[in-house]
């Protein structure tokens, strides 16, 4: 029983740094495309700054800005809908409902979204290749269609998460005929 309360803990704990992440994802794209010159190149990498030099984020106008920043924000917002999903499984767990239809659904949603956001990604990137180039005098402009390893792990990972979710479905099946037995 005291593994259960440990799980349940835990549960609670991960829930609040879900919605943590909620907050602080949007928050970290306004401050990469408003803000550059506050973050260091390896900081700035590692927010996910995808190709684009902060530096040349300092040369870009206000309109250009604002679209980097509308770009990255439809990606933020499927992040936080991903986040808002595990948030919720988290809850069921913490509640001790490990295998109930709203934890299977809601952590079903959250990988078909890890994976939505994998190909949203590889799009933003090209869209974002444009927007900071396109002040540049011809011939200088770039269109970057690109799918790296740093893509790849994350469809691999978005595809675990799937399976987990089928396994996790089953774990309900199998959850929902022992009750029945008792």
């Amino acid at each position: 029983m005291q593994d259960r309360e440990g799980v349940k803990r835990l549960c609670r704990v991960l829930a609040m740094l879900a919605l943590a992440g909620m907050a602080a994802v949007p928050l970290v794209t306004l401050t990469v495309w408003w803000f550059p010159q506050l973050l260091s190149d390896e900081v700035y990498a590692t927010l996910g700054g995808s190709n684009v030099d902060p530096a040349a984020l300092l040369a870009l106008g206000p309109l250009q800005r604002i679209t980097g920043m509308l770009v990255l924000l439809t990606g933020s917002g499927l992040q936080m809908a991903a986040l808002w999903f595990l948030r919720r499984t988290f809850l069921e767990g913490a509640e001790g409902r490990w295998f109930s239809l709203a934890a299977v659904r809601n952590f079903r949603r959250f990988a078909w979204l890890s994976l939505v956001i994998v190909a949203v990604s590889v799009v933003q990137d090209s869209a974002l290749s444009v927007i900071t180039t396109i002040h540049l005098p011809p011939g200088q402009q770039m269109l970057v269609l690109s799918f790296g390893s740093n893509d790849f792990q994350r469809l691999f990972t978005g595809l675990v998460m799937l399976f987990v979710a089928h396994i996790f479905a089953a774990g309900r099946e199998v959850d929902e005929e022992n009750a029945s037995f008792i």
